[in-house]
Order: structure tokens, then sequence, then C-alpha cells
């Protein structure tokens, strides 16, 4: 009878000193870290204004932001566009799940604007996404935010 134990069982686990929080990919968003306070939350907003055959993607195809993001309560979101020449405009009409006051004409390029989400967990809000790209071209969405 041999009385060796297998190298698996003599390991010994070692606790994780990090605490588990839900990736970017769960959430569905890109995260930056914030200054203070919780995460910042960035949203980029991205539509393709031609065909593109390596993608497979449209005219007129927003690669982002998703149709659904998720967020959870007090975290901080803000919108920002990566293509450059281009304007957006955010507006959740009359439907506005932040503690800010919404302001008018929507959250914009121009005024991007970082919110804090304060609607009971578990509302869907739907808003709209208008860019105009660097020659007039003009494109929309409309996605969803859900509270968590």
């Amino acid at each position: 009878m041999s009385t060796k134990k297998s190298k698996t069982s003599a390991k010994k686990s070692k606790p994780s000193a990090k605490k588990s929080k839900p990736s970017a990919k769960t959430l569905g968003m890109a995260r930056t870290a914030a200054v203070s306070g919780p995460p910042v939350v960035t949203l980029v907003i991205h539509v393709e204004t031609k065909d593109n055959p390596s993608t497979g993607h449209g005219r007129g195809t927003f690669t982002a932001p998703p149709p659904r993001v998720a967020m959870h309560r007090s975290q901080q979101v803000r919108w920002r566009n990566d293509q450059r020449g281009f304007s957006f405009v955010v507006d959740f009409g009359g439907s506005w799940p932040f503690a800010e006051s919404q302001p008018a004409g929507g959250i914009t390029t121009s005024d991007p604007y970082t919110v804090r989400a304060n609607a009971p967990a578990g509302q869907v809000f739907k808003y709209s996404v208008g860019v105009t790209d660097n020659t007039g071209g003009i494109f929309g969405i409309d996605p969803d935010l859900e509270v968590l």
C-alpha cells in the first residue's frame, strides 16, 4: 500500500485577496477609472459611414454602443465619439434616469456630461443616439439602458 499523497491533493489553494468586480464584458461596456466615487463607464459611439467588407458591417451600422447597456444604480456614465470630425447627441426624451438635471438639447459632443444613474433597479430606458459625420451624413440608433 502506498502512503504517497498525490500532488494535486497536497497543494493548498490560496484565497484571492482581490474582490471580484463585474468585468467590462459582463456590463457590456468599456470601463475607465474614476478620479473619485464609483467607476465611470465610458460608452463609445461608433458608426460605419461606408460598407466595410472586412467586418461585414454596412453603411449606417452602429458598432457601439451596444443595443442594451446595463449599469448599476449610482454608477457614472459618459458617452464619447471615437471618430474625428463627427458629432453626436444622446437624448433620453422624457425618461431621464440620472441624478443630474437633464441638459437642454441632450448630451452632446461639445457637452459630454458625466451623469450618475439614479433610477430604481430593474428599470429599462430607451434613448436615442444621433451622429453626424464629417460629410453631413446623419445616422441614428435607439439602444436601451438598464439600471441594475
